[in-house]
């Protein structure tokens, strides 16, 4: 029999001496993978697809970076030129209606061989009980070159606050398009969230640790 083991944390962490307490929600399971990138499978592609994540926010924070887990280094599907390759990535942070509240791009180098890929200085105020939505896609996927990625899920739906989207499309002006992204899938993605705790927009200071698992 195959046991899952599954990591679901919301921490307000403090320390002697911090200004401010650190908010984080980590969904570290896996069971499989998801395609990301481009697909030139006959039966499949072309295509491009990005994956995304629903996560309710539950306390006031300003947001801070955000992290998907992969598990191989980007590369052609066919592999005719070697292993790794340097690409740029996507995160849009939208709201609950898919409007994007913030952009941000992150060059992952071709020495990347898996493993967490966490965009940082998000700097954005969510207040608490907030929906937000974090939709990934790799630039360029679709063209010749056609990289592809395999981001890490976990099908057991483990995460109770949010659903796993996926969109695919012929160029990244489809994955930027809301109307692109589709209903959420049968598994989660394996995500990391860390903000600053805040009230009315300034950081805050606690005594204990507050943790659900």
């Amino acid at each position: 029999m195959r046991h899952v083991i599954v990591v679901l944390s919301v921490l307000l962490l403090w320390t002697a001496g911090a200004s401010a307490a650190t908010y984080e929600i980590k969904h570290d399971a896996r069971t499989g993978n998801a395609w990301y990138g481009g697909d030139d499978r006959p039966s499949f592609g072309p295509r491009h697809v990005g994956k995304g994540q629903s996560v309710i926010v539950h306390s006031a924070i300003q947001l801070e970076s955000f992290s998907l887990a992969f598990d191989r280094e980007f590369d052609y599907y066919e592999n005719p030129e070697g292993v790794g390759h340097e690409v740029t990535l996507v995160l849009h942070v939208r709201d609950d209606q898919g409007v994007i509240l913030k952009r941000m791009e992150l060059v992952v180098p071709d020495s990347y061989e898996g493993g967490w890929v966490t965009w940082q200085g998000i700097d954005l105020p969510v207040a608490a009980e907030t929906t937000l939505i974090f939709t990934s896609y790799l630039i360029g996927a679709y063209d010749a070159n056609q990289y592809v990625g395999r981001v890490t899920v976990d099908s057991s739906n483990g995460y109770p606050d949010g659903g796993h989207l996926t969109a695919s499309g012929t160029s990244d002006a489809d994955l930027e398009s809301w109307s692109t992204w589709g209903n959420p899938q049968r598994n989660d993605l394996k995500f990391w969230l860390v903000g600053t705790a805040t009230v009315s927009g300034q950081p805050v200071s606690i005594g204990s640790v507050k943790s659900m698992y």
